[in-house]
């Protein structure tokens, strides 16, 4: 009769840090700047081709961005990145 509380508290403290975990978010920024920006496309597939020359500090490539839009009517795209 004992066996089932102790399992219950094991099995609470075992797994109540892995649903905590899945709500922690991570940010490059700082907290004050973070501002949750409208999606207009899904992003399914990022392809790249580069090429690097160390010695000239150079990268060279392409990049191919496979998407599906999430409103009917999406007349242009910006892509933002850290610097």
């Amino acid at each position: 009769m004992i066996r089932i509380p102790i399992f219950l508290f094991l099995s609470l403290l075992l797994f109540t840090p892995c649903l905590h975990a899945q709500t922690t978010r991570t940010y490059l920024l700082d907290e004050d700047e973070i501002v949750p920006r409208e999606r207009f496309v899904d992003i399914s597939h990022i392809l790249m081709d580069l090429r690097f020359d160390p010695p000239e500090g150079i990268v060279r490539g392409t990049v191919t961005h496979t998407f599906t839009p999430l409103r009917q009517s999406v007349d242009s795209l910006f892509l933002m990145g850290l610097e």
